[in-house]
């Protein structure tokens, strides 16, 4: 038996819609005149408030900082250069919310106070029960808010490419040919990774369909690649760009 003691302050619902691509929440709604039951699901999302007058700001284009940011741990034990993938993760993210109003919506803490799981914080962990990386989320099942969640984390999955890597990528590449096991290769594998898995930590459903969207012909365009990226979703889990 799990029992969950759910914030006081309840989350406005967003009913779901087909075009969103979230993981959602479901309702059952009664009506005792017409003796009928419907269902009705609402997307899960993060909290983000600000004052009244801050909001009208971000109206006229204004960039707003939420009242409580998302603290987001990094255990001691994940070695720098893919605590650095952390932040490049994040970054991409932060551009992500800046284009819907909001800035500096992330807080980085390495302080062992705010190494545990409570409301408004993501925890990354290094090492994991299976070789690869993973998340686990805590939701709100009445409004969809995601109050917490954690990230396990691990090179081995990266490890795991650097062959076919080595194999697609080699002929451009001159790091992985001086070194198979190039750490700076790892790391940017690592940020493609988590960058794609911080989708689902948002809430977001896996879109497989988006890495199949762009034609081959598409993905050999630098011009086409500076301006739309690999993939047309960043849910897809693309490794990286074999095309090219």
């Amino acid at each position: 038996m799990v029992l969950q003691l759910l914030p006081q302050k309840e989350m406005e619902l967003r009913e779901r819609h087909p075009a969103y691509g979230f993981e959602t929440v479901s309702r059952m709604f009664y009506d005792s005149e017409k003796y009928t039951a419907s269902k009705r699901q609402y997307i899960q999302r993060w909290r983000l408030t600000a004052s009244r007058e801050q909001l009208k700001q971000q109206k006229r284009g204004v960039l707003i900082q939420p009242e409580r940011q998302i603290c987001v741990y990094v255990d001691s034990l994940v070695p720098q250069p893919f605590v650095e993938s952390i932040k490049n993760a994040l970054a991409q993210w932060s551009v992500a919310f800046e284009k819907a109003g909001w800035k500096n919506v992330f807080r980085l803490s390495s302080d062992v106070a705010d190494a545990s799981l409570v409301y408004g914080s993501i925890l990354f962990r290094w090492g994991a029960a299976y070789n690869d990386n993973n998340y686990s989320k805590i939701v709100n099942p009445v409004t969809g808010e995601i109050l917490c969640a954690r990230v396990n984390m691990m090179d081995e999955n990266a490890k795991s490419l650097l062959d076919t890597y080595f194999l697609q990528c080699a002929l451009l590449d001159s790091r992985i040919r001086k070194d198979l096991y190039d750490v700076s290769v790892r790391q940017d594998i690592i940020t493609a990774q988590l960058a794609s898995l911080f989708a689902r930590v948002l809430g977001m459903q896996p879109n497989g369909a988006g890495k199949r969207a762009f034609k081959p012909a598409d993905l050999r365009s630098e011009k086409w690649l500076n301006k739309y990226g690999l993939s047309a979703s960043v849910s897809s889990a693309l490794r990286f760009n074999y095309v090219v």
